[in-house]
């Protein structure tokens, strides 16, 4: 049994990707892979942050948003009443063992809560396999802009800079919009659209 230890504003990050439909219910939170990697989608869009690369697990699993929901609602809660100088140091450990979850929020040591959790049942898919490959001339593209904004608020909990940048790198006609931002553990992709304007 592993112990993974992550910032409360990364998961939040990762998780504004997560899909809200019941449709396909296994990308109804974020994947914590077998590497320590956080992954989330919606089919439009993934966020992805390479949370700690010296956690293993036997195998992935994914963390449902209503319990992410729960969890980064009371770090935000706990970091509003504790003193200014501890709030980066809140930290999530989740352990899981045979679908269950356990998921301890710390400030250095004190355990400030305790949560129960049950992973999502389902297979989240191969997300390697849409990451854009090459990069050949484009002329045009469309996307939806909202999902520019999400990746605007994720570089915002993920970075420490003064100003907020991300970066697109473009492939093929239409292939997948990389996008990147001054914390190079996080990268999102995002599914071109065709529309006409």
């Amino acid at each position: 049994m592993k112990t993974l230890t992550i910032k409360p504003n990364e998961l939040e990050a990762v998780a504004l990707a997560a899909s809200k439909k019941q449709v396909r219910y296994y990308l109804n939170g974020v994947f914590f892979e077998n590497d320590g990697g956080m992954i989330a989608t919606d089919g439009h869009r993934m966020h992805t942050m390479n949370a700690n690369p010296l956690a293993k697990w036997s195998k992935g699993f994914i963390l449902g948003n209503a319990d992410i929901k729960a969890i980064v609602g009371f770090c935000k809660t706990h970091a509003k009443i504790i003193d200014k100088s501890l709030q980066h140091l809140i930290v999530i450990e989740l352990t899981h063992a045979a679908g269950d979850i356990s998921c301890r929020i710390m400030v250095e040591k004190l355990e400030l809560q305790a949560y129960r959790c049950n992973a999502v049942d389902g297979n989240f898919p191969d997300w390697r396999r849409i990451l854009p490959s090459d990069n050949e001339a484009l002329t045009e593209i469309c996307f939806n802009a909202g999902y520019m904004g999400d990746f605007e608020k994720a570089a915002k909990l993920v970075t420490d800079t003064r100003h907020t940048y991300i970066k697109l790198e473009f492939s093929g006609g239409g292939a997948p919009i990389k996008v990147l931002c001054h914390n190079p553990a996080f990268m999102g992709v995002l599914m071109p659209v065709r529309v006409q304007l």
